[in-house]
């Protein structure tokens, strides 16, 4: 089913529970999907979908599509995913909010000009580019894979799992303080010890590991 987008959208509130989820690039707003009793609705500039929560229904083979125009930027999206796949072009936004569950997410390009809130639960997050500034990640069980440049102050929490962050820009734009719990760490292709502080930037993240090796290296 094509559900027609009718008026502009400016903000972006998804809830999804368990189906495939994709956003892709196209020439055209729209959105498809084959999940039964699916709730798309726009008010005031806000596009809402949200998914029945039919426990039981079997979703092999449900999928979300949303196609959105090239360079779009949200005032607002608010991304609630469970425990399908979730794959992404690109996604950019002023304000940005994602509750991932337990899925594999990836996504090419991830932006957010205010603020990010990224919250995984377990699974595996792959974000291969953008900006985004003051983010804050919280990953419990899984690892976090991402390629991007952070501005302000940024915080990433990993409970059980791998970190790899490839920071995009100038390296001495960057500060980082790690606390890297039980695991090895490296910043730049060096092992560093516990509560270290690398670099003197503006640009400001905190890396607080948990179980698991924490990688940070620049690009």
């Amino acid at each position: 089913t094509t559900y027609p987008v009718t008026e502009e959208v400016t903000s972006l509130d998804l809830e999804i529970n368990a189906a495939e989820l994709v956003i892709k690039t196209a020439d055209n707003f729209s959105v498809e999907s084959n999940i039964k009793n699916l709730s798309v609705t726009q008010n005031g500039g806000v596009l809402v979908i949200k998914e029945p929560k039919n426990f039981g229904v079997t979703y092999n083979g449900a999928v979300l599509t949303i196609c959105l125009p090239e360079n779009t930027v949200f005032k607002k999206a608010d991304v609630e995913a469970g425990v399908g796949v979730f794959t992404a072009e690109a996604l950019s936004a002023e304000k940005l909010y994602l509750n991932l569950g337990a899925g594999e997410v990836q996504i090419s390009s991830l932006s957010a000009s205010k603020e990010a809130v990224i919250e995984g639960g377990a699974g595996k997050l792959t974000v291969s580019g953008g900006r985004l500034n003051n983010a804050d990640i919280e990953i419990g069980v899984g690892a976090l894979y991402l390629t991007s440049e952070l501005t302000g102050e940024s915080e990433i929490d990993c409970g059980v799992g791998n970190v790899e962050t490839c920071l995009l820009g100038e390296k001495e734009n960057y500060r980082i303080e790690l606390n890297k719990g039980i695991g090895k760490a490296t910043v730049d292709n060096e092992t560093v010890a516990d509560e270290t502080v690398y670099g003197n930037g503006k640009n400001e993240i905190e890396i607080n590991g948990g179980i698991g090796e924490i990688k940070v290296n620049f690009k």
